[in-house]
């Protein structure tokens, strides 16, 4: 480590046979934190036993029982709350394990997801305990070392201002041959420490979200020195910084990054499926379609955003035109989803999804059928679908609607986030969440149903970092300030609603 010997213990994934020496290690050396930074399978290859007990179970080795006491899920990671107890002494231990899942099979995982993983790691640190941090991947060298460098690397940069990369990386090595083991993970290294150097503290607890919005709405002072003016001139910086695209190419025009990042969308097979010329789909971000009929490609103007807990958690994407609404059933069908947010600026455009008036239509090789119409409330409506093709099983799809003349209210976003709740909980579905130009009201909508379920997760949201997640795979989110703002005030009322009804 930075100040201390023995700070770290990097170690190989267990393999089936030495997953009772994994936990005789964990024992023995008094650790209370295991980082692991691999997935159990990648591809078609294992990388690492499950050493840990699913719910409601227990292991045991040698004299060593191991429980799993409790798991969450975010979106790039998962938590577990393990106790180990000694049968022969009767003495037990709390362990915690931070799962980071978001790193590829082949490649780096994005600097923020990684950053955000180590901040969560680092906040639950105890002081009083001595013990070493284990951190393992699958052979213990790659992804391991890079992690540890980070940690042990901002510590001293946080301490003395200073730091050495290199002569880091050659301290490492002599413990452990081979620490950070390509080049690409040790430029993600550099980019990972730009990113937790410069990272501010934009989290704010459950209890204290109250207080924190009502500074904000009597904040008086210039508006460049404003809290969330600041925030949001911040992410506008941020906005090109998408990965994969140079800063030689941040202020360039579409046309220009049109070879780097947007050749399906500006294809001339495709440039017409576009609502809007400026809000396009980045190639390595965008929805493909699979069963597309004959003359159709496999392009849609859609990208997948995470949800809180899952990296696939929402499909945003755009109005269909009259000519892609067979692309956007294609689109429900091959992804599975069964759910529809639906935001629009006038009832009559609800016509390009589905028929308000008839309760059957045809659309390509698609039968629409309407089961149900149902008024919620806040002029939200509620439409159950069945959607059919010739040889394929016919499947449910619900759709809510919201109609608002700009940005939705904070009564609708609230009703509509505790709707696709109910929802998320029944299915693994990705939620497919529609717009105007499929960035407008969309990321306001995903970035508020992120907060909402991080309040119940972690008591605690980071408007600011959730954002930035979602703009990393549509950088159109939330180019307006009132819904930066708004998302604010929403959330504001979500707290405060729930809060009533807690009280009855």
């Amino acid at each position: 480590g930075f100040k201390k010997e023995r700070c770290y213990i990097a170690s190989q994934g267990p393999v089936k046979n030495t997953v009772p020496d994994h936990w005789k290690m964990i024992w023995q050396e008094n650790i209370h934190q295991i980082v692991m930074v691999t997935n159990l399978v990648e591809g078609i290859k294992t990388k690492c036993e499950q050493y840990w007990p699913c719910g409601g179970k227990q292991m045991v080795h040698g004299n060593l029982i191991i429980r799993l006491n409790a798991e969450k899920e975010r979106t790039a990671y998962v938590t577990r709350e393990i106790s180990i107890e000694d049968k022969k002494s009767g003495k037990k231990r709390n362990v915690t394990q931070y799962h980071f899942t978001a790193w590829p099979d082949h490649g780096t995982p994005d600097p923020l997801y990684l950053v955000l993983f180590h901040r969560h790691v680092i906040s639950d640190s105890k002081a009083g305990h001595s013990g070493p941090l284990l951190v393992h991947c699958s052979a213990g060298i790659g992804r391991t070392g890079t992690y540890i460098a980070l940690d042990a690397l901002l510590e001293e940069g946080r301490t003395t201002g200073f730091l050495d990369i290199f002569k880091f990386l050659k301290k490492m090595r002599y413990s452990r041959m081979n620490m950070i083991q390509t080049s690409n993970q040790y430029v993600c290294l550099h980019y990972a420490l730009l990113e937790a150097f410069t990272m501010k503290d934009t989290k704010i607890r459950k209890d204290e979200f109250s207080e924190v919005w009502q500074s904000i709405r009597t904040d008086h002072k210039a508006l460049n020195h404003q809290r969330l003016n600041k925030e949001f001139k911040e992410l506008e910086q941020h906005v090109g910084e998408t990965k994969g695209l140079s800063p030689s190419m941040l202020n360039a025009t579409k046309d220009d990054q049109n070879h780097n990042q947007y050749n399906a969308a500006m294809s001339t097979t495709n440039l017409a499926k576009n609502r809007n010329k400026d809000v396009l789909p980045m190639d390595d971000k965008r929805v493909y379609l699979v069963s597309y009929g004959k003359g159709r490609s496999d392009y849609i103007n859609a990208v997948q955003v995470p949800s809180y807990t899952k990296f696939v958690g929402y499909i945003t994407t755009q109005l269909p035109l009259p000519d892609t609404k067979v692309d956007f059933w294609t689109m429900i069908r091959d992804h599975s989803s069964s759910t529809i947010v639906l935001i629009i600026n006038n009832a009559n455009e609800a016509d390009l999804v589905y028929s308000q008036s008839g309760n059957e239509l045809t659309i390509g090789q698609f039968g629409i059928k309407i089961s149900a119409r149902e008024e919620v409330e806040n002029n939200i409506t509620k439409t159950t679908i069945v959607l059919s093709r010739k040889d394929d099983k016919p499947r449910q799809v619900v759709l809510f609607q919201a109609i608002c003349n700009s940005i939705p209210d904070p009564i609708v976003l609230c009703k509509l986030a505790d709707l696709i709740s109910t929802r998320a909980t029944m299915s693994n579905d990705p939620i497919t969440v529609v717009s105007s130009d499929g960035a407008k009201n969309c990321g306001l909508f995903c970035a508020f149903a992120n907060a909402v379920s991080s309040m119940q997760i972690d008591n605690h949201a980071d408007i600011f970092q959730l954002v930035r997640l979602l703009q990393l795979r549509r950088p159109e989110f939330f180019t307006d300030f009132e819904e930066y703002k708004r998302c604010y005030e929403a959330l504001h009322l979500h707290l405060e609603s729930a809060n009533v009804y807690a009280n009855f």
